[in-house]
């Protein structure tokens, strides 16, 4: 192999992938997305604290049908004199498809019933904002349970009790259950980038090289190296450009999250170094591997989608092999997500697929953060099977 020749054509296709203004304008923007998406809850807060409202809300006229008188003193008591809502009692509904409310209306009809004690009607012109249903939603529970507890003779307090959830907890030996919530999050967000980053690899190989076919433009490039050199070298410009547009993105997100420990740091008193302290060992270790799966990953399924297209003749059939790699993706992509679980039994058919190049790369590191130390050392043992195997596809 001719290293020189595959290496000036890698600098070259990287370069002319990132100095370029669209690759500065992309970033600007994310770098926008996501200093704003990881302080947003600072952001609002602030907001909220000075009333800067960028929405002009108009006031929301709720017209009350309650002829039994269930809910309507209670509802006017708490927001009779907010500036959001106006609150009406009427003795009728007057809608139908023929006299349609204004857009700021809405109607609440509310009946006792023996079977569901409350039941209730909401009419208006079009879908109803969630804050608002919930502020409905919420006086119609606490009005039916107050009438549960009147026609029972029970105390609403021995009524929230019953209603309550059974405390259960949930001890799991065989795994490792510690900080669930926060792995299952990371493991989503991970598996999410892996199948992003694929996706934006695959379709630009397929199209770059379906393009330089077409414009017969790869025959001036093959009289200086072989055909085998240029799929190589197109494999690793295109995953050095991404990886590069990924580790950018990565640094954008800790730049935003170092801006969002100062703001918290400024109002808990809480220091920077105790934050260090205090984070989970096996989530960094799953980083780590989940990068280097990452890494493995990319360049198997950009050299499988680059031999593909080297055997089409056209744009059209270059995006069906696309779609082939990418329906193995998505399959991949829900089953890790919804059968890998700390509170899911992890089947032997599970660890034996975990075993083949791409599926490892979804399975291994979500089965790595909820599994204790031996079935870490498994999953390396997996990790290294899965080198040898790249090296000899």
């Amino acid at each position: 192999m001719n290293f020189k020749k595959v290496r000036e054509i890698i600098k070259f296709d990287v370069q002319k992938s990132i100095q370029n203004k669209w690759f500065v304008i992309l970033n600007v923007i994310l770098f926008i997305i996501i200093l704003f998406a990881t302080n947003w809850s600072n952001i609002s807060n602030y907001l909220k604290e000075h009333d800067v409202n960028f929405v002009n809300e108009e006031q929301i006229t709720i017209q009350i049908l309650d002829p039994e008188n269930l809910i309507y003193d209670s509802f006017n008591e708490k927001y009779g004199e907010s500036s959001n809502y106006k609150i009406e009692k009427v003795e009728s509904n007057p809608y139908s498809k023929e006299n349609i409310p204004d857009d700021n209306v809405i109607l609440l009809e509310v009946k006792s019933n023996s079977e569901d004690i409350i039941t209730a009607k909401l009419v208006s012109k079009e879908g109803i904002d969630n804050d608002i249903y919930d502020v409905i939603y919420d006086e119609l529970t606490e009005a039916r349970a107050n009438l549960f507890a009147a026609n029972h003779n029970i105390s609403i307090d021995e009524l929230n009790t019953l209603n309550e959830e059974v405390p259960v907890e949930r001890e799991l030996l065989g795994v490792d259950a510690e900080n669930s919530d926060t792995k299952e999050v990371i493991k989503t967000i991970s598996i999410l980038v892996v199948y992003m980053v694929l996706i934006i690899i695959l379709s630009r190989i397929a199209n770059e090289i379906a393009q330089e076919k077409v414009s017969k433009s790869i025959e001036y490039v093959l009289t200086s190296v072989t055909a085998g050199e240029y799929l190589i070298s197109k494999v690793l410009s295109v995953t050095i450009a991404t990886l590069i547009q990924v580790l950018y993105t990565f640094v954008y997100y800790i730049i935003g999250n170092c801006i969002n420990s100062l703001f918290v740091m400024q109002t808990t008193g809480a220091s920077f170094g105790s934050s260090i302290v205090n984070i989970d060992t096996s989530i960094v270790s799953y980083v780590l591997v989940m990068a280097a799966y990452l890494i493995f990953t990319v360049f198997i399924t950009a050299l499988i989608q680059a031999t593909l297209t080297s055997k089409t003749t056209s744009v059209a059939e270059a995006g069906n092999t696309t779609m082939i790699l990418l329906l193995l993706v998505v399959i991949l992509y829900l089953v890790s997500l919804s059968a890998i679980s700390p509170y899911i039994t992890v089947t032997p058919f599970m660890y034996i697929i975990s075993c083949l190049p791409i599926v490892s790369t979804f399975f291994v590191p979500a089965m790595m953060i909820i599994r204790t130390s031996n079935n870490i050392a498994n999953n390396n043992f997996i990790c290294c099977f899965n080198c040898i195997n790249s090296i000899y596809l």
